[in-house]
């Protein structure tokens, strides 16, 4: 098993060809899920934001670039939160699966340990080395730039006495004294919001007024250091009422300064003064469907340009506001970093393309050189796009149905399930020849069985019949798809761990899918031939399941594929997407392959499709939004030859030289680490992976 983990990147490498395609400029709705912003304190302009990357600006968020030179890995995109020091010598911290750091204020990047598991971390006062870390139990603090921590002392619950019970969250620390840090403390017994004063030498806890339903920030003055502000979030409204409040004696005691519902008026230099401290001062909501108001979790707010906000909504959308949250505008919409999950093309119509991502569902009707918001948000549930015969009425099938006719702007929902169980599969048009349904009616087939019908376009529905379809209840994939064989017009349900199913009578009876009670596909695509191209558990296959003919399935010889596509008008034409979401393509029915450079490599590859108007491939990505490859022209890979397995692992012969001095060397390295003991076991090993890729190097 060592052996194969070692020899098969090189074994791999050699056994395709890199071809160098053409790609076009990434394409695609812009903006992205956003996740983290951070102003620098030092600097209003310099502006960072994470989506699936890094993106910086430099002239306050007017225009954007990806930071290209950022380390970034095949698991980013789960970044947690950018934390910029309020000194000019301090780093710049992004947390996420990993901690990434900058000691020139972005300049370049490196990735560090990170000295505890945490969660987020936090900068400390003006001019200050400080930072903190955190995260569900511990508080770690740092005097030195983030270069050595250490772990304050845990506070102990009031009823247990322990400090092991309970977690730690909204952490906050001062922005005008570096030993001023508080936060919220739960346990199943009760909450408790905590300050500290000497930097987490001792903790006590404050007296909040009983009403607070939460603390939102804590911060002292900055012109006299006893003074504490706080801002809670009060009575059972807890979206919309807010009070600011300040004691003199460390939270012991509180006093009213301001509560904005109360119509009372703030000098506009106090106001200007804690709308520095506290985001929570932001007075009007974003923009619906947004988060009501926005709080230090969700915002970046400028240290020294007065009002300047960037506001995050619930579904990751920036907005920017330059006065304290009265109006506010897209901030992130220049940039093409959106997530696209699936794509669908429009078979009648050249250029129109429907995709799904991670933000909601959009239309394309030039090839991607511009977007339309389709409006429809349960972009996770998607199944299915179907035209009405006549082309002027479009049914989108998601959670619920949606259509919109054309001329319109707006979707409409036309049918949706009592509860989630019975979800929309696809809706469809009977045939002339059907007896069983009226004229120009439309049917929304059901996951439980059920066929419901309407002969208005949509305004009332009756159920029509049952079938035997039945469906997992739980999220997984489930597509639809409606497929002409001969002259036969058959449908196929895929969902993930579970048989393909198929129905040759509108959707009345369905049965098993292919050979051997059934084939289940981790991803499928059906060629011009009616040969179907199959991934399951890293593994790629042909089969013909629909010529009457016997299982002709064929194993591909390629290292875990995870996605497949064919050319709907080539059948020996078809790309596959493997684990490292490398995209490799065969165009002659999968006995050489070749692998395609200079595409979306950064990026996972979430879905492939190939364009039925002009062979062109489709890439949608986690990151990027669409990369798009003319369909080239057609020349050999270098065929694959399976050498045998060894567990689970495959590598492949090309040089019969340098594959049996590969088996030799692992043989010699093996014996002498079993005889010298594991050190040595592990130094043979590498040094006969080097052996090997020199190998690979020199001979080619």
């Amino acid at each position: 098993m060592q052996l194969l983990r070692f020899t098969l990147p090189v074994a791999l490498a050699l056994a395709v060809t890199p071809a160098r395609a053409q790609w076009r400029e990434a394409v695609g709705p812009p903006g992205g899920l956003v996740t983290a912003a951070a102003i620098d304190p030092l600097d209003a302009d310099r502006i960072f934001v994470t989506t699936r990357q890094l993106c910086h600006s430099a002239d306050g968020g007017k225009t954007w670039a990806v930071v290209d030179n950022y380390p970034y890995d095949k698991r980013d995109g789960q970044f947690q939160s950018i934390v910029i020091s309020r000194h000019k010598d301090g780093p710049i911290l992004i947390s996420g699966w990993r901690l990434v750091v900058s000691l020139d204020r972005g300049k370049t990047w490196e990735t560090r340990k990170a000295p505890i598991e945490a969660a987020r971390y936090y900068a400390g006062a003006e001019g200050s080395s400080v930072l903190y870390a955190q995260d569900t139990r511990t508080i770690h603090r740092s005097d030195d730039h983030g270069a050595t921590w250490r772990k304050l002392e845990a506070w102990k619950n009031d009823i247990t006495g322990t400090p092991g019970e309970g977690w730690i969250e909204t952490f906050f620390a001062d922005r005008y004294d570096a030993d001023t840090i508080s936060f919220t403390h739960r346990s199943a017994e009760q909450t408790q919001w905590v300050l500290s004063r000497d930097g987490g030498k001792s903790f006590t806890a404050l007296d909040v007024p009983q009403d607070a339903q939460a603390v939102l920030s804590v911060s002292t003055d900055p012109d006299d250091p006893d003074l504490l502000y706080i801002c809670i979030r009060h009575g059972w409204r807890a979206g919309e009422l807010r009070r600011f409040l300040f004691s003199y004696d460390d939270g012991q005691s509180w006093e009213l300064f301001w509560d904005p519902d109360s119509g009372a008026v703030v000098p506009e230099l106090t106001r200007k003064k804690l709308g520095q401290i506290f985001p929570e001062m932001v007075s009007t909501s974003l923009p619906t469907p947004m988060r009501e108001k926005p709080d230090r979790e969700h915002c970046a707010w400028s240290e020294n340009v007065p009002g300047r906000v960037f506001g995050l909504s619930w579904l990751g959308k920036l907005y920017r506001s330059d006065d304290f949250g009265a109006t506010w505008r897209p901030a992130f919409d220049q940039l093409v970093m959106t997530e696209i999950n699936r794509l669908v093309f429009n078979a009648k119509e050249r250029g129109t393309v429907y995709c799904w991502g991670e933000r909601g569902s959009w239309l394309t009707a030039d090839g991607g050189a511009t977007w339309a918001d389709l409006g429809i948000q349960q972009y996770w549930s998607f199944r299915q796009i179907a035209a009405s015969p006549d082309g002027a009425t479009l049914f989108v099938v998601a959670d619920a149905v949606y259509r919109r006719k054309r001329g319109e702007e707006e979707w409409l929902v036309v049918w949706r399930p009592a509860d989630y169980s019975k979800a929309p599969m696809a809706v469809f048009f009977p045939e002339p020849d059907d007896a069983e349904a009226k004229p120009g009616s439309t049917v929304v087939l059901v996951g439980t069985g059920i066929r419901v019908e309407s002969t208005d376009g949509g305004a009332t529905w009756g159920t029509i019949g049952e079938s035997n379809l039945e469906l997992n209840l739980g999220p997984l994939p489930k597509f639809f798809g409606e497929l002409t064989v001969g002259e036969r017009a058959v449908w196929l349900i895929w969902e993930l761990q579970r048989p393909m199913l198929l129905s040759e009578d509108q959707g009345r009876t369905w049965k098993p899918f292919g050979p051997d009670g059934g084939l289940q596909a981790d991803w499928w695509s059906r060629a011009a031939d009616g040969a179907f191209w199959t991934v399951r558990k890293g593994k790629a296959r042909i089969l013909r399941p629909l010529d009457d003919k016997p299982d002709t399935g064929t194993t591909l010889r390629i290292a875990h594929p995870r996605l497949v596509t064919c050319d709907p008008a080539d059948a020996q034409t078809a790309y596959f997407a493997d684990r490292d979401s490398r995209l490799l393509r065969t165009t002659d029915g999968g006995k050489s392959f070749e692998v395609l450079d200079g595409g979306p490599t950064r990026f996972q590859i979430n879905d492939l499709a190939v364009s039925p108007h002009d062979g062109a491939l489709w890439v949608a990505t986690s990151g990027n939004g669409v990369w798009i490859l003319d369909k080239p022209k057609t020349h050999p890979g270098t065929p694959l030859e399976d050498t045998g397995k060894t567990g689970q692992s495959r590598t492949f012969r090309v040089l019969d030289d340098v594959t049996e001095q590969c088996r030799r060397d692992a043989v010699t390295h093996r014996r002498r680490g079993a005889e010298e003991g594991p050190v040595a076991w592990a130094r043979h090993m590498h040094a006969f992976a080097v052996t090997v890729r020199w190998s690979a190097i020199t001979r080619y």
